[in-house]
C-alpha cells in the first residue's frame, strides 16, 4: 500500500520555506548532475507522476504517501507550507536516497524542494496537491430482457465490483465509488434487445429513461453483446455520454469486470478518447486486462468534475 505509518517521535521535519523562492510558473529544466537528481515513486499508481516542470504527488487528506529523492540523500528538504503537509524523512534502502514520508494535512498545494546546503541551489521539486475525498455516485442495474439475463449477482456487485473500482480511483485521487442502490436492482422491460444484444437498440432504450438525479452514472450490467448487427462482437463495456450509462458485459471475473467498469467510469471523466500509454488506465483495446495508472492531468480533470 502507499500509505505510510505515522510519523516516528523525532524524525526530522523539512524546513519551512518561502513559497516566492519556488519559481512554480517557471518551467526551466535542472542541468548537469543535479539533472540526476529527482523524486520518485514508492508504490505504484498512488497519484506519482511528471507533470513537465516537476514530479507531481496527489496525496488525500488524512493519509499518507511517501516518496524516494533519489541521489539527494545529502541534500537539504524544505516545503513551502507546512499546514497543508507535513514532511518526515529518512534514509532510503541505499545511503544515496531519502525516503519522505507525506502526511496531507488540508486541501491545497505545496512545494516540496531539494536545496544544496552549500549553494542553496533547487536541484529536485516536487509540487504536492492535497484533496479531501470526492464521491462518484452510481446506480447499479441489471438488465432482464425478453432473451436473456446477466449472471451477475448483486450480492458480487457489492463484494467484488465496486470495491475493485474503488482500488483504481481511491489510492491516486481519492475519488470514492458508492453505489446508491446499495447493491444492484433489476431494470426489467418486455423489450427483446436480441441475443447477444444489440448495442444500439438498448442504447435507443436507455436513453429514453428518466434516470434518478442523485446518480452521476448509471450502470448497466448485460449478457452478451455487440454493436450492431452487423458490427463489433468484442465489446465488453461502452459508455454512453447521452444518457450517462455505462454497459458492462459481465461475461468476465467480477475482477476484470470491475476494471472495465473502472475504464468505462474514465470515459465519464476525460471523454471518448483513449491514450497509447499502455500503463494507463485509458489504454484501448486490454479486454478486461487493463493497467490502472492515472496521470496528473487526469487526476485533476476526474475531481474538477465533482
Amino acid at each position: 500500500m502507499g500509505v505510510s505509518t505515522q510519523p516516528r517521535p523525532g524524525a526530522p521535519h523539512a524546513h519551512f520555506i518561502d513559497a516566492r523562492r519556488l519559481g512554480a510558473d517557471d518551467s526551466s529544466t535542472l542541468m548537469g548532475p543535479s539533472a540526476k537528481i529527482e523524486f520518485a515513486e514508492v508504490t505504484k499508481d498512488h497519484g506519482f507522476g511528471d507533470v513537465g516542470y516537476a514530479q507531481w504527488q496527489f496525496v488525500p487528506k488524512g493519509e499518507y504517501r511517501n516518496v524516494l529523492l533519489l541521489n539527494g540523500n545529502h541534500l537539504n528538504l524544505e516545503v513551502s507550507n507546512d499546514s497543508i503537509v507535513g514532511i518526515t524523512e529518512r534514509v532510503g534502502s541505499n545511503n544515496s536516497e531519502k525516503r519522505i514520508g507525506i502526511e496531507g494535512l488540508k486541501a491545497g498545494k505545496a512545494w516540496l524542494i531539494a536545496v544544496d546546503p552549500k549553494s542553496g541551489s533547487a536541484l529536485a521539486r516536487l509540487e504536492i496537491v492535497v484533496g479531501k475525498q470526492l464521491r462518484l455516485k452510481l446506480g447499479v442495474y441489471r438488465l432482464f430482457h425478453k432473451s436473456g439475463q446477466p449472471n451477475t449477482t448483486c450480492s458480487s456487485v457489492k463484494t467484488s465490483l465496486i470495491p475493485t473500482v474503488n482500488s483504481v480511483y481511491q489510492p491516486q485521487s481519492n475519488i470514492v465509488v458508492k453505489a446508491e442502490n446499495t447493491s444492484c436492482k433489476p431494470l426489467n422491460t418486455s423489450r427483446d434487445f436480441g441475443q447477444p444484444i444489440m448495442l444500439t437498440e438498448l442504447l435507443e432504450y436507455l436513453r429514453a429513461k428518466n434516470w434518478p438525479s442523485s446518480e452521476h452514472i448509471s450502470v448497466i450490467l448485460v449478457g452478451a453483446m455487440q454493436e450492431s448487427h452487423t458490427g463489433r462482437d468484442d465489446l465488453y463495456g461502452y459508455y454512453d455520454p447521452v444518457s450517462q450509462c455505462v454497459i458492462v458485459e459481465d461475461l468476465f471475473p467480477l475482477s476484470k469486470m470491475g476494471l472495465v467498469l473502472a475504464h468505462e467510469i474514465g470515459h465519464h471523466f476525460f471523454g471518448s478518447t483513449h491514450t497509447k500509454d499502455p500503463d494507463n488506465l485509458m489504454r484501448k483495446g486490454t479486454k478486461g486486462h487493463h493497467s490502472i495508472h492515472l496521470n496528473p492531468e487526469q487526476i485533476k480533470t476526474a475531481r474538477s468534475l465533482l
